[in-house]
């Protein structure tokens, strides 16, 4: 389309914009949301000085948001140039636009119109938001290099090695925490008939009994875990008394 005028409309049908494009301009960013395409009415212009008269009527027949004529976010009553901008654009243009930023955000939150902008702007681009967003991380490979299995063993390694480092890990394993999770899956397998299966008179040693009762299980424990968080990461933690004496 060579020239044409047309309408931002939001979910109630009421409009809060009017231009005057080419090309595709109804579809690009605008200093206020674009709508999707089913909220856009569009009128084609033999010209652009019709398309141009189009525009002010249409400013002139919704009203103004910041001169409390109408609803539309439109700064000026349309056209070519600046016909009869507001206040804050004036201020803008009378110092080179380098103050123009303070000023009309400053007006625009006192006005309200910076409140009306957000809310058409989230009824716009809230749901749609998180979407968008997943499918750049996609498009782009960003989610298949987080999710590779190097990245994943690369995110427990560094998280292993600050649970060690922080302490926590040695507050995980504690004597304590081992005999309440002992007895947690003890009863767990109680109730479920597991331990009955698997301590018959057969499987059952005098052995396994002395080990318990002597501690050496602990300790067998505790070498594991040493093991598995500081020997294979190559961390020296100086609250492990394993570590210390290495």
């Amino acid at each position: 389309m060579d020239n044409y005028t047309y309408i931002y409309r939001d979910e109630a049908g009421t409009p809060y914009y009017v231009g005057k494009g080419i090309n595709r301009r109804c579809f690009g960013r605008h200093s206020v949301p674009t709508p999707p395409p089913d909220r856009i009415e569009i009128f084609e212009q033999p010209s652009a000085e019709a398309a141009y008269e189009h525009e002010r009527s249409l400013v002139q027949l919704y009203g103004r948001l910041d001169l409390g004529t109408g609803t539309l976010m439109n700064e000026t009553d349309g056209g070519a140039g600046c016909p009869n901008p507001n206040e804050e654009s004036r201020e803008g243009m009378r110092h080179g636009g380098k103050i123009s930023g303070p000023i009309q955000g400053q007006k625009n939150a006192e006005s309200g119109h910076m409140a009306a902008l957000g809310k058409v702007q989230g009824k716009l681009n809230g749901p749609v938001q998180g979407r968008l967003q997943g499918q750049k991380n996609v498009e782009s490979g960003h989610m298949d290099r987080m999710r590779t299995p190097e990245a994943c063993s690369k995110g427990g390694r560094i998280s292993g090695r600050l649970s060690v480092e922080n302490g926590r890990m040695e507050k995980m394993r504690t004597l304590e925490s081992l005999s309440k999770g002992g007895k947690i899956s003890g009863r767990k397998n109680v109730e479920s008939g597991h331990l009955a299966f698997i301590r018959t008179k057969e499987s059952c040693s005098k052995g396994g009994r002395k080990n318990v009762e002597n501690g050496h299980m602990a300790i067998v424990q505790a070498m594991g875990v040493h093991t598995y968080w500081h020997v294979r990461r190559g961390i020296v933690n100086p609250n492990c008394s394993l570590c210390r004496a290495q």
